[in-house]
């Protein structure tokens, strides 16, 4: 008995001293405690930073309930241990999306304190030399025009026209005493006028006088001829509703309805106009798979039974994709399914959909 004690103490000697995690020597004044740090996976992120400086471990830390070696470096270690910023890194990719991780370790008693906050910012430093001077900007509009000028001078005088013939003489009269002078009697009526004189040359013509206020608008002519009807456009679509899809094998969805189904024929409708469908987008309820795991969705609008140019991918951690550049001509009566496959060997997850398009009768 005293044998088998001495081996299962020299055994647990061996394994702690395998599994601990190298780090700094520690001030035997500081206080040491236990620790167990827990983090949730997103399928992305592979560092995840401790709560207390580490000072030995379990050797292990725990992914999803799986025990997984942890070690300062090594080729056979899954988790590796960096004192420089005090986290573990899992070396063999990042942990599944909602995994459980678990890091069993002593630590320092102080917690890993954050930095505090920015101070305030310091005092402007002096204005820099003036830039070079910018190009020169476009000319500005042409401005009002101004008042008109002044009337120019009066044409030339034309010559005067020709004297008429003098009246017939009456004959003279007795003369008489001169008397004394009387005041100047009226003036008589004046001649009869000769004939106007020829015109002279036309003056020089003065500038146009200001443009008169505008005339009363016209009747408004007839109406044209009314053009012809544009084209009717309708957003239509479709999903899995709260089933999901198949990541072994095609599973198709209908349009106005929410389900999925292997049998094409479950799910194919009937389009009552001619027309085009274009503008196919595509939503999952999550991602399709990990970060560089290749896992994919293909899904492409099918007529009678046969693929269109209307197709997307949904690949890795993205949810959603569209097809904005291709479109897929339709009569009246087509049949219209959507197909989707999942990618292989690598196997997305298992996901519902959503799909819409847009629809343009003629």
């Amino acid at each position: 008995m005293a044998r088998d004690l001495a081996r299962r103490v020299s055994t647990l000697a061996l394994a702690v001293c395998a599994l601990t995690l190298g780090v700094s020597a520690v001030p035997r004044t500081q206080t040491q405690i236990d620790v167990i740090d827990t983090f949730i996976g997103d399928g992305v992120q592979t560092t995840f930073t401790l709560t207390h400086v580490l000072v030995s471990s379990d050797g292990y830390v725990t992914n999803a309930g799986v025990f997984e070696p942890a070690a300062q470096g090594g080729a056979s270690a899954m988790w590796v241990y960096s004192a420089v910023d005090n986290t573990i890194q899992r070396v063999a990719g990042p942990p599944a999306v909602g995994a459980v991780i678990t890091a069993r370790y002593v630590g320092l008693a102080q917690p890993v304190v954050p930095p505090g906050l920015p101070g305030p910012p310091g005092p402007p430093g002096p204005p820099g030399p003036p830039g070079a001077t910018g190009a020169a900007g476009a000319p500005g509009p042409p401005g009002v025009a101004g008042p008109p000028g002044a009337a120019g001078p009066p044409g030339a005088v034309g010559p005067p026209g020709v004297a008429g013939p003098p009246g017939v003489a009456g004959p003279p009269g007795v003369a008489g005493p001169p008397g004394a002078a009387g005041p100047p009697g009226a003036a008589g009526p004046p001649g009869v006028a000769g004939p106007p004189g020829v015109a002279g040359p036309p003056g020089v013509a003065g500038p146009p006088g200001l443009t008169g206020p505008p005339g009363p608008p016209g009747v408004a002519g007839p109406p044209g001829v009314a053009g012809p009807p544009g084209p009717s456009l309708q957003v239509v679509g479709g999903g899995t509703g709260t089933t999901t899809l198949s990541t072994t094998g095609v599973t198709f969805v209908p349009m106005f309805d929410s389900e999925s189904v292997p049998n094409e024929n479950d799910v194919q409708q009937a389009l009552p106009f001619v027309g085009t469908l274009s503008a196919l987008r595509v939503r999952l309820d999550g991602i399709a798979g990990p970060l560089a795991s290749g896992d994919s969705y293909t899904i492409t609008v099918r007529l009678n039974g046969a693929d269109t140019a209307l197709t997307c991918v949904v690949s890795e951690v993205a949810t959603t994709c569209g097809d904005l550049g291709d479109t897929a001509t339709v009569a009246a009566g087509d049949l219209i399914s959507i197909a989707v496959i999942p990618s292989t060997p690598a196997r997305p997850a298992a996901r519902s959909l959503r799909w819409t398009a847009l629809f343009t009768a003629q």
